[in-house]
């Protein structure tokens, strides 16, 4: 069915003339005479720096698709005229750039005139809560370590949860394509700072091109080399411990280098730009004093390559090819082995990706793009399974939570995922006003398993006894999807609407052939439903609508509704797929689970207060069905023996669902008179029967009654968010300040039968940095800086590593970065 689906999708999306391509915006205007305002047909636009430009037609109109996100001076030439140029032009992904130009005659004394631009408040065409992030704020200005960091700064975003969401309901995506594992859906690999050019991140509303997404999108948008050679180097550590701030022994180390390159290979020139970037980062981590007992320095180790080779084959068509490499090895601190960190496992991440693109432009409306990528993560975790009850020792022999004296961690895993993706774009310019997209993607999975882990748990009848839950997979899938999208924007008087349809299929390919009879027997005691035995083929359709309305010349008002479907990780279909019965409450993936859903709506209204200055205020809902939660099913305490194993079984299911809601106040300030930035508050509810996948379990396990599992705040459903950004700079200095102040979070006592029934304290987080003065040096600019983590040295609490189920293969902040206040000094020089 899939083959038969797919193969006319695809042969009719070739035949249309519409594509998109979602790493790329456009640039268009008009060029008129600055003195009689007619239109000048045939005058030149070039790009500078790239060999991107195009030419006015007969109404003086020009449109320059497929223009990498970046900034850029653009200028516009003709016989007759002064040169006009535009410094400073932004092109944001997906969204298109008005220029205008007003030619002067040369009888004037002007022989090129230059300005620049100031980029308007409020962008027509966004029909969505949509944050582009610069790679120069990123990097430069903003006191954070990476673009996941810049994402928590946004309105709406508790950690990693998108107004509400869970954090597997998001997806990251470099260039355009996905960069997140299919069995965990976190994200598997990072990249230099130096390598951003842009992030977009959508919290609400996103258009019919993306897919496999039921909350938020963000894309990282990389750099391409340029006509001229550029780089620079960046270091920074937190060596000094002063007393009042602590060390982790922090070091890292950033460089890039990119520029042209011709190349001839005994044949014609062909022209081409590089753009290389890699990183280092070494880390004794938060819990030094505690790991550095059994381990030497470093215990967290990453470095990442990224980069780029463009060539331009002719005038309208571009060649890309670009290979990323991101590894990463660490030791996570457990405050229950601190009397035997010695036992603590070794994780290890690695992995890579070797994409190609190919983008073609038929006509100054029309271009097109493929792409490929081939993605590889391994995860690795190396502890010992070879006789966990009696390797692990406790305190208190009796207490599965009391401290571990002697043995090691009982978990080994050897886990690969390959993924060949695929991804077809066609846009249109059918008029001035009217853009038509189109486009299919495809996503080939094989994915391998090995994983042994033993988890201590009490028993349902006592505390005081030993259990455990023993997770074993082994196995080999090869799931599939397929997304096909349509999207159209119109623009009338001033309105913009962006109407999309998306369909997609899922197909996990699961095919259970037979199911152990011990399975089945302790399934029919329990009077538990029948298990699947194949994966069902999941075909959504998404529809998607937004609409952006003036209402005078400095208010716009947005609003938009849609369905966004997603496969749950795929780790809760496959886990432990052959049913063994090992251990006291053994936990079961299900091939039956179905796509989770959410239906969003929000409302968004924009005013420019002054030439300078944004206010937004947007409300949001949404609703979150289909998400996983564990079904536990447990024999009746009179069938339950001392010596019973197991006393029942767990399987995933679609049993939970969520809603959140809330509204959301920024201002925002442009840089003028030496200082701008950002202030936002947040106010948000997000409740749900669950806050992760094995809930259900955790309650049964503590004996909660069955009718504890109701509504409840879920674990991120902070209430208040203030996050102010400020940025000040004179000819000695740029200051830059982030403070975050935030409700408590919600918590669940000792004992009780209600998830969540408490609240933590109020956190205060204040982080500053200082750039001094740039300074000439070695042909390069020299810029040393200071910064000043969390001055208040207080707990961040969000997003702690569980390590059950899924959530163990988190790789998002690997070392916990909860640590207290931080004295950081650097460095970096550009040429």
């Amino acid at each position: 069915m899939f083959r038969n689906i797919a193969m006319p999708l695809l042969l009719s999306t070739l035949c249309i003339n519409a594509l998109h391509a979602g790493i790329t915006g456009t640039i268009s205007g008009k060029i008129r005479d600055k003195e009689t305002n007619t239109v000048l047909p045939g005058a030149a636009i070039i790009v500078e720096g790239t060999t991107m430009g195009g030419m006015a037609d007969k109404n003086g109109f020009y449109m320059i698709h497929n223009l990498p996100a970046g900034t850029y001076d653009v200028s516009v030439s003709m016989i007759g005229y002064s040169k006009l140029t535009i410094k400073n032009v932004k092109v944001n992904v997906d969204l298109n750039t008005e220029l205008y130009f007003n030619l002067t005659t040369k009888v004037l004394p002007l022989a090129e005139v230059v300005v620049t631009q100031n980029r308007q408040l409020i962008q027509s065409e966004i029909t969505s809560s949509t944050y582009f992030v610069s790679g120069e704020e990123i990097n430069k200005r903003l006191p954070i370590d990476s673009y996941h960091e810049a994402i928590t700064l946004l309105p709406g975003n508790v950690g990693n949860h998108f107004r509400g969401g869970r954090e597997t309901d998001v997806m990251y995506m470099l260039d355009g394509l996905p960069i997140q594992g299919g069995l965990s859906r976190e994200i598997s690999s990072y990249f230099p700072n130096s390598s951003i050019v842009e992030m977009m991140v959508q919290t609400g509303g996103f258009t019919a091109e993306y897919g496999q997404a039921s909350s938020g999108i963000v894309n990282v948008v990389t750099k391409d080399g340029r006509n001229k050679v550029e780089g620079g180097v960046k270091i920074y550590s937190d060596f000094l411990d002063t007393g009042l701030t602590g060390t982790d022994n922090t070091r890292r180390l950033d460089f890039n280098v990119g520029g042209p390159l011709t190349i001839s290979l005994g044949g014609p020139l062909i022209n081409a730009n590089y753009f290389i970037s890699a990183d280092l980062n070494l880390s004794d981590t938060p819990y030094r004093e505690q790991l550095r007992q059994s381990f030497g320095s470093p215990i967290f180790k990453n470095y990442n390559v990224n980069s780029k080779l463009s060539f331009d084959i002719g005038a309208n068509t571009m060649l890309t090819f670009q290979g990323l490499l991101s590894n990463w090895s660490w030791r996570r601190y457990d405050p229950q082995w601190e009397l035997n960190t010695g036992g603590l496992a070794e994780n290890r991440h690695n992995s890579h990706r070797l994409s190609a693109s190919v983008t073609h432009t038929f006509s100054s409306r029309v271009f097109a793009s493929l792409r490929y990528a081939n993605y590889y993560y391994k995860r690795l975790v190396l502890g010992t399974f070879d006789d966990p009850e009696n390797d692990v020792v406790f305190e208190n022999p009796f207490d599965p939570r009391s401290r571990i004296i002697r043995g090691e961690q009982p978990w080994e895993e050897d886990t690969e995922e390959r993924i060949n993706l695929v991804k077809f774009d066609l846009v249109g310019q059918l008029s001035p006003n009217h853009l038509m997209r189109m486009g299919i993607d495809f996503q080939n999975y094989s994915l391998d398993s090995q994983l042994d882990r033993f988890n201590p748990m009490p028993t349902l009848q006592s505390h005081d006894t030993i259990a455990a839950i023993i997770t074993q997979n082994n196995f080999h899938y090869t799931p599939k999807f397929f997304g096909f999208y349509i999207q159209d924007k119109i623009e009338v008087k001033g309105i913009t609407a962006n109407l999309g349809l998306r369909y997609d299929i899922f197909a996990p390919e699961i095919d259970l052939r037979e199911i152990p009879q011990e399975f089945e027997d302790l399934r029919a005691a329990l009077r538990a439903p029948k298990s699947e035995t194949s994966a069902i083929q999941h075909t959504p359709l998404s529809p998607r609508l937004g609409v952006a309305i003036p209402l005078s010349d400095n208010e716009r008002l947005h609003v938009n509704y849609g369905w966004y479907y997603q496969m749950p990780p795929l780790y809760y279909i496959y886990s432990n797929a052959e049913h063994q019965l090992n251990g006291y409450l053994p936990v079961i993936g299900n091939p039956d689970l179905d796509p989770i859903k959410t239906t969003s709506a929000e409302f968004s209204y924009k005013r420019v207060v002054s030439s300078d200055l944004l206010f937004v205020f947007t409300g949001f809902t949404k609703q979150f069905k289909n998400l996983i939660d564990t079904q536990t099913f447990i024999l009746p305490d009179s069938l339950i023996a001392a010596n019973t194993s197991p006393v029942g079984f767990s399987r995933y299911s679609n049993s939970a669902f969520g809603r959140a809601s809330g509204f959301e106040v920024t201002l925002q300030k442009r840089f003028t008179q030496n200082i701008s930035g950002r202030v936002s508050y947040t106010y948000m509810k997000a409740k749900g029967t669950s806050s992760g996948a094995e809930d259900e379990l955790k309650l049964a396990i503590e004996g909660a009654p069955e009718s504890a599992k109701r509504e409840y705040p879920l674990s991120w459903d902070q209430r208040h968010s203030i996050i102010l950004d400020a940025n000040y700079e004179n000819r000695r200095m740029q200051v830059s300040m982030l403070y975050r102040l935030f409700s408590p979070l919600p918590f669940t006592t000792p004992e009780s039968a209600t998830p969540n029934n408490a609240r933590m304290s109020w956190r205060n987080i204040l982080d500053v940095k200082i750039v001094f003065k740039t300074t000439s040096m070695l042909n390069g600019k020299f810029t040393p800086f200071v910064e000043i983590r969390n001055i208040f040295d207080q707990n961040y609490l969000v997003n702690q590593p569980d390590d059950t189920g899924v959530r163990a293969y988190r790789l998002v902040d690997p070392i916990n970065s909860n640590s207290g206040r931080r004295l950081r000094f650097g460095m970096s020089l550009d040429f």
